[in-house]
């Protein structure tokens, strides 16, 4: 008998102004690649795999009011995060193409460095090294 308890992390879902470029730029800057697309209440929903987790983009829904970019931290969802072997290299690998940072790399212990850039949409995106 299976364990219906027992819960297993599925995806995590982004709503953004243009899911087509929102998914093409976490292609291009980090190596997601695309799994799926559904169409789900008829809206088109883009599923990348980013580092082994599923990553949804939609658009709004039809009548659904969505909040513009967040002006500061806020409850809920904070950031998704990709861990890298050279962190330096590859924030030099990044800034070559154009990606804003909005925290250059920082060692904040003695095992762990991080930065942040932001992605379409104000979607904050942490590149992290354990050291």
């Amino acid at each position: 008998m299976a364990d219906t308890h027992t819960y297993t992390y599925d995806h995590t879902h982004y709503k953004c102004s243009d899911p087509e470029k929102t998914a093409q730029w976490f292609t291009d800057h980090f190596g997601a690649r695309e799994v799926g697309r559904r169409t789900v209440r008829n809206v088109l929903i883009i599923s990348l795999n980013a580092g082994g987790t599923i990553v949804n983009f939609s658009p709004r829904f039809p009548n659904e009011d969505v909040e513009g970019k967040p002006a500061k931290s806020r409850y809920g969802v904070y950031h998704i995060c990709f861990a890298v072997k050279d962190l330096n290299t590859r924030v030099a690998e990044l800034k070559t193409q154009g990606i804003k940072f909005t925290l250059e790399p920082t060692k904040v212990t003695d095992d762990l460095a991080i930065s942040f850039v932001e992605g379409p949409d104000g979607i904050s995106v942490e590149v992290l090294e354990h050291l």
